[in-house]
């Protein structure tokens, strides 16, 4: 067609060499027609970036399409990867906490990868087919409108070169040439009418296409609206399982027992004695055992076997069944490090200089004030509780001392930097001096421990001595989406 025209063009020129060419357009809508080319490359533009990061882009919107969108997310493959060893993890261990995460959380990667695939749909359907017929069919009217002029705009000219050849005809003086004159001004009429329709017709199009500017904004704007909604879901499905996640770990709080505060190892087991763990598995292991083995609490044990027990009793896995084969001197020095790595001594933080000016007593003055600091409600109860077992026991061993040649002068000696410590590193407790003179206060209450707590309850060592065990599976370990595979859009 564009080379017809070029030839038409030739011919005209030739035959008409003085005709003034007609003009298309104005130049007011020249004006517009440029702007609206520069439309056309920016819609072009928004349209190919748009769909450059859409998974699956043009493969389809049905069911089966969506299934395949989504098996091939990263989060998808995540999520089942997830899930699979989590499961798998499970099978080797059914209280794993580990593996009860890992099918959770592979459950939420698979929702997140639903709520990509949804919005990666709505953003092809919606913003790019948007864009689409804005290419495929808006601008290609106007295109198409303008192409109309051009050809009208070119039989317009050949009828003006007709209707000039015709009236120099007539001057030459040829015959028969008015009819034809009467004839060529009405197709020139005619054409002339059809340029002007068709330049109407064509200014209006381009101009309604402008009045559009705001509608092509708002394709923009609701993209970011997508992706505000894409974001508000994932986060609202990730908020929504972090409680979730946290009572699962919640199942396992207090691991490791080493080295937690005593009021929190209590509460977070639950313990019904009070009693912290490891003092009452290892104080009733050694009832059972005896206690007349010399040197409980001064002779040194196997590093390794310590190191194995006390992972054990981290992992929650020892039990009193478990500790067959252990001998006194691991139990003792499980005792020893237990109380030593409390983030608070035994015996009071904060009653570290009271001790000291206790210690410094002489006769009752010295036994009041360790009633009194036992007493004290700077001296948390579960510390108490504590005391009184420990001490308890420190004053059975003591009955055997012929046996075992643990006196009450010797046990302090070994115990009290274990209790008693200045938590501002003030005083050191190791010191002969500081240490010495503290040690003589918990050897008065390893001697006289019934007088200091004669108004408790008698002692049942192994009472309520509960296996702490591991956490509980507590979930459903399918993985579930909020958003089915195959959910249609």
């Amino acid at each position: 067609m564009k080379k017809s025209l070029e030839k038409f063009k030739v011919r005209i020129d030739q035959n008409l060499n003085r005709s003034e060419k007609s003009i298309a357009l104005p130049p007011d809508l020249l004006k517009i027609e440029e702007t609206i080319g520069v439309y056309k490359q920016v819609c072009t533009t928004l349209q190919k970036k748009f769909s450059e990061g859409l998974q699956g882009f043009g493969k389809g919107t049905d069911g089966p399409s969506v299934d395949r969108r989504l098996k091939k997310t990263g989060d998808f493959i995540l999520g089942q990867t997830l899930a699979e060893i989590g499961r798998g993890l499970l099978k080797q261990s059914s209280s794993s906490c580990l593996a009860q995460v890992l099918v959770e959380v592979g459950g939420l990667c698979n929702c997140l990868a639903q709520n990509q695939v949804n919005y990666d749909i709505s953003v092809e359907q919606i913003i790019v087919g948007k864009l689409g017929e804005v290419l495929s069919t808006d601008l290609p009217n106007i295109l198409a409108g303008r192409k109309q002029l051009d050809r009208y705009i070119l039989e317009l000219d050949t009828a003006k070169a007709r209707l000039d050849k015709a009236k120099e005809e007539e001057l030459h003086g040829a015959p028969g040439v008015g009819a034809r004159i009467d004839r060529l001004v009405e197709d020139l009429d005619d054409t002339a009418r059809k340029v002007e329709q068709t330049r109407d017709v064509l200014a209006a199009d381009m101009l309604v296409f402008l009045a559009r500017d705001s509608e092509l904004a708002g394709i923009v704007a609701q993209y970011l609206e997508f992706r505000g909604n894409l974001n508000l879901d994932n986060s609202t499905q990730i908020g929504e399982m972090k409680p979730r996640l946290e009572m699962i770990r919640s199942t396992r709080r207090g691991f490791p027992i080493f080295g937690c505060a005593l009021k929190d190892h209590i509460s977070w087991f639950n313990l019904e004695s009070g009693i912290a763990y490891p003092l009452q598995l290892c104080i009733s292991k050694l009832i059972e055992l005896g206690l007349d083995e010399e040197g409980l609490f001064r002779l040194a044990a196997g590093s390794s076997k310590v190191k194995r027990l006390r992972a054990e009793i981290d992992a929650g896995q020892a039990t009193l069944s478990s500790l067959e084969g252990c001998d006194h001197h691991v139990l003792t020095a499980i005792i020893k490090t237990y109380l030593r790595e409390l983030p608070s001594p035994l015996f009071g933080g904060e009653l570290y200089q009271d001790w000291l000016e206790t210690a410094n007593l002489q006769g009752e003055d010295r036994f009041d004030g360790i009633w009194n600091l036992l007493q004290s409600e700077h001296l948390p109860r579960d510390n108490y509780r504590n005391i009184h077992y420990l001490f308890k026991f420190l004053h059975e061993v003591t009955r055997y001392s012929e046996k075992n040649k643990m006196t009450a002068s010797n046990l302090a000696i070994v115990i009290t930097p274990n209790v008693i410590w200045s938590t501002n590193d003030v005083q050191d407790v190791m010191d002969v001096g500081v240490g010495g003179v503290l040690a003589q206060v918990v050897e008065l209450i390893i001697l006289q421990q019934s007088w200091f707590f004669q108004n408790e309850k008698e002692i049942v060592w192994s009472e309520h001595l509960n296996p702490l065990g591991a956490c509980s599976p507590s979930v459903n370990h399918e993985v579930v989406p909020s958003l089915m595979v195959g959910t249609t859009v």
